[in-house]
């Protein structure tokens, strides 16, 4: 999912019952669509990328069974700049600060930030 993509969200109560959970269909709300967008008011934006540690999406990539060797495989592939993973896993806030960052180069400005957890060697 990117920027301008059209998606809609179905939000669907989920209860316990004797036999285990079941899904209330019936009481379920669709939102959408909705274009995605970071953008807000015209004075903020909000950008968001993909979290590595316990994320659900990293879980199923490695699998049930995984292995230290897998995490260290992983590791491997995500110290490469050029890494589909990498870029994937940086999401919009990656590309909106590097953009950032590239055009602040260029205009030879100061930035000053204050980021939690980042380690780039670019």
């Amino acid at each position: 999912m990117g920027q301008g993509d059209r998606v809609s969200y179905t939000i669907s109560p989920v209860t316990k019952t004797a036999a285990g959970l079941s899904v209330d269909t019936v009481a379920a709300v669709t939102i959408g669509p909705v274009t995605v967008t970071s953008e807000g008011n015209g004075k903020i934006a909000g950008y968001f990328n993909r979290g590595i540690l316990l994320s659900q999406f990293m879980a199923s990539r490695l699998g049930a069974k995984r292995t230290k060797s897998d995490l260290v495989k992983l590791k491997t592939t995500l110290e490469q700049d050029d890494s589909h993973l990498r870029r994937f896993l940086m999401g919009q806030l990656g590309e909106r600060l590097l953009s950032l960052l590239d055009q602040a180069k260029k205009g030879k400005w100061h930035v000053y930030g204050a980021l939690y957890e980042l380690e780039m060697t670019r």
